[in-house]
């Protein structure tokens, strides 16, 4: 937008200038005119970003359109279960459990509020090289990302189902209907949704 509010008079003066040295040029990553991809200053790992601009589902989409049940509480925040502790944290899974999770429901538990970001986490281990300090903030990074979308930092109440979601155990606890139902809003939102929109903004661009 700050670009494009001068009529990109950098980009133009940048490509005038190579000119003096080159006769032809190639734009190497040529979607970056149709979108980018965001991540919050919150997070630290792409997982929990989002394309940008976007065309972010609404809460009556993905219920009313895609028949899928927006359990907020359980599906915007990170899914752990007991169950994941082991596999995540092997000889540290205990000491995890005291103290960094909290207990909110039978073998359910949920992370503390001084390491319930990516960015905290990150603060947390930032001296700190061992073993078991990456294996612990590597894994809870894993714990945060543990969701099926990603709240749009723009829009009130309209999400992003989260890249690579059926890699979570959030969403292996879904049932087989709950399943097809996220599959198809997934896979309609990453590679039909967005395609005429991303057109007009890089129109926008290209031509200049």
């Amino acid at each position: 937008e700050r670009m494009k509010s001068d009529d990109f008079d950098w980009w133009k003066r940048r490509f005038f200038k190579m000119s003096d040295y080159f006769d032809a040029y190639r734009i190497d990553h040529i979607l970056g005119f149709f979108r980018i991809w965001e991540i919050s200053t919150q997070h630290v790992q792409s997982l929990l970003g989002h394309f940008s601009p976007a065309l972010p589902l609404s809460e009556e989409e993905i219920i009313h359109q895609w028949r899928f049940p927006l359990k907020k509480e359980e599906m915007l925040k990170p899914f752990i279960h007991k169950d994941m502790l082991l596999s995540i944290f092997d000889e540290f899974s205990d000491e995890v459990q005291e103290n960094y999770i909290e207990v909110i429901a039978a073998n359910r538990y949920q992370l503390k509020q001084f390491c319930n970001t990516q960015q905290k986490i990150n603060q947390l281990f930032e001296n700190s090289v061992d073993r078991k300090s990456t294996s612990i903030r590597d894994g809870l990074f894993a714990l945060c990302a543990e969701v099926l979308f990603v709240p749009d930092p723009y829009t009130e109440n309209a999400y992003h189902p989260r890249i690579s979601a059926q890699s979570t155990h959030a969403y292996c606890q879904l049932s087989s209907e709950e399943k097809e139902a996220f599959n198809n809003m997934y896979n309609d939102f990453f590679y039909n949704r967005h395609n005429q929109f991303w057109y007009e903004h890089a129109m926008q661009k290209l031509p200049h």
